[in-house]
């Protein structure tokens, strides 16, 4: 798989693929795994592949100055109605 966004290119297989697919023609550098793309964090764990944005979203927070707020509860009233 091969994922193209405006000058960022990141292939996806195995090692064997990829050098069939493009060793051929194009000179290719290994520059290990992904782990951040297009604002998405990939950490590769033994079984599994997790993506997350943690980064991003502190980011945010912190620059609307609300990166130290603390959650509270709050009551809500919880009914149904009739229809």
């Amino acid at each position: 798989m091969i994922v193209v966004y405006i000058d960022d290119l990141n292939i996806i297989g195995t090692t064997g693929e990829i050098q069939k697919t493009l060793k051929k023609k194009f000179e290719i550098k290994y520059l290990g795994k992904t782990k951040f793309y297009l604002g998405l964090q990939i950490e590769h764990l033994v079984n599994r592949i997790i993506i997350h944005q943690s980064t991003y979203i502190k980011k945010v927070l912190k620059r609307f100055y609300i990166n130290k707020a603390y959650p509270l509860s709050t009551s809500i009233v919880v009914r149904s109605l009739d229809v």
